[in-house]
Formats: structure tokens, sequence, C-alpha cells
């Protein structure tokens, strides 16, 4: 296993933010800039590093995922709210199932045909939470996977055939492999990583192009990767109690983004740095992510 040293590893940079609760870091080729939500601040974050321009766009309600658009704009869930943001306009495109009060919308991934697939957790930490397909042309709401307690990080692998997927609930990092047909459907999960008894719980990931997995540790302080075969290979200390979530960005992928939250630090607790993202060269790349065609 690789570390980086036995302490804390400093930031190769830090993009300032200062969020409640950073989340859903999302790196869009076409302009070179770097996207990501504060939920609690019930805003959308842009930032291109070329330049050094940001801009930040607070919306009506908490919002957990602001994902690229083929057409522009950006792909966003807010609270049970599926809705496109172009602009100063925002449009709804569906809403989850009216027999899901009791939970909300979490993260979310785009497939290789342009359909978002996004997560749901319960906000009473009961078993009835569910993975959904959004169909891109119709706005159609299907639910692929149920009985699921915080369904969380999600991403696919680069040839598009499995769906790693993180239920914080349940402790674990499952794979399902796509079934291909009329409706979206996905074999049975299997287990590829048991977070249980260890430090933190896993929340947001990313894949590389060696097939690995980044799993940022919510409560943890940790970033780790963990082989395509399960075995936890880099474990990067990093110095936040909360990192919540990572992408992969930057020239050739190669720089690995951060997001994290300081809402549950106590008062006497000084991170300096929580609330801001993240930044680390790894030696690893990411791998190019589909735009939502809806």
């Amino acid at each position: 296993m690789q570390q980086f040293g036995q302490g804390l590893r400093a930031p190769d940079f830090v993009v300032e933010a200062s969020d409640a609760l950073g989340e859903g870091p999302c790196w869009d080729p076409r302009d070179g800039s770097l996207g990501w939500v504060d939920i609690r601040g019930r805003a959308v974050h842009t930032w291109w590093p070329a330049t050094g321009r940001r801009e930040r766009r607070v919306l009506p309600d908490e919002v957990s995922l602001a994902l690229p658009r083929v057409s522009g704009g950006r792909v966003v869930t807010q609270v049970d709210t599926i809705a496109v943001a172009d602009g100063i306009h925002l449009r709804e495109v569906c809403r989850v199932p009216a027999d899901r009060v009791h939970t909300r919308l979490n993260d979310g991934c785009v497939d290789r045909d342009g359909a978002l697939w996004v997560g749901t957790y319960s906000l009473r930490g009961e078993a009835e939470a569910v993975l959904l397909h959004v169909d891109p042309s119709s706005g159609e709401v299907t639910v692929v996977v149920d009985g699921l307690v915080a369904s969380n990080g999600l991403a696919w692998s680069a040839d598009g055939e499995r769906l790693f997927a993180v239920d914080t609930g349940r402790g674990r990092l499952d794979v399902y492999d796509r079934v291909d047909g009329a409706r979206p459907a996905l074999r049975p999960g299997r287990l590829l990583v048991d977070f249980a008894g260890g430090v933190g719980r896993p929340d947001g990931i990313a894949i590389d192009a060696d097939g690995g997995v980044w799993v940022a540790m919510w409560g943890g302080g940790e970033v780790r990767r963990y082989a395509p075969d399960g075995d936890l290979d880099v474990v990067i200390r990093v110095p936040v109690t909360y990192p919540t979530s990572v992408a992969f960005g930057g020239a050739d992928l190669a720089t690995l983004f951060v997001t994290t939250s300081r809402i549950h630090l106590p008062p006497a607790a000084v991170e300096p740095l929580a609330g801001h993202v993240l930044a680390y060269e790894t030696g690893a790349h990411g791998i190019p992510l589909p735009a939502f065609a809806g």
C-alpha cells in the first residue's frame, strides 16, 4: 500500500470556497472549469483555473449535484426535484416518486447514453432509499435499485459497463453490471469494499484510468484508492476531518480535487482548510465523463 507520509499531506494547492458542505466536484473539459456545490449554502460554484475567474450561483433550495449538460448549463438536484440550469433560468425536469417522502436526492453521475443516475438517502436511516435513472429525452424516472439507506458516490467504469455505487448508510461499495434493454436495468450488485468497523464512512468517489476507485472518507480524514479487485493500495491523509467527494480534472485529468465540509466540526476544532477544495497531484489520471443529454 502506498501512503503519502506518516502524517497529514498538505494539498498541492487550494481553491478557496468557505463552503458549509462542499460536494459533487466535476470537471468540464469543454471550457476547462471545475464545478461543485455547497449543499447547505444552496450554491453552485464554477472555477476556471486558466483565468482565475470564479462564479457562485445561489439556488432556491439545497442542491446536492450540478453536472454539465451537452447543450450547456447544468443538471441540478434539489431535495426532490431534478432541474436544468441555463444562465439565470431553472427549469424542472422531473421529481422523485411521490411515495418516497422520507428520502432526499443525493449524489449522481451520467452514463454513456447521457442519462442521469442519481441516488437518494433516507432521512430516517432506513432501507428506503433508491437509485434512479432519469431518461434524458423524456425525463422519465425509473427506480432501478431499491432498499438502500444512503446512496452516495456513483461512477461508471471507463467502458460504461459497470456502475460503482456507495451506500454510506451500510458502509459499503458495490459494483453493478449494466443490462442493455428497453428499460434501464442493472444486475444485482456485488460487494467490492466493506467499510464496516473502520474509521470514517465512504462518501463520494472517482474512477481513474487504471480502474481504481478513489473514495473520500467522511469523518475519517482520508482519501483512499482501491484497486479494481477491492484491495486498498493508496491512502492520503488530508488536513480535514470531513472530505466529501473527489474528481479528476485539470490538464490530462491529472489533478485530484477534494471537496470538504465544516458543518460537523465542534467549535473548538481548528481546521482552516475545511470548506475549501483541496487539490492533489497523485500520479493517477482520471477518465473523461459524459455530459447529461437532457
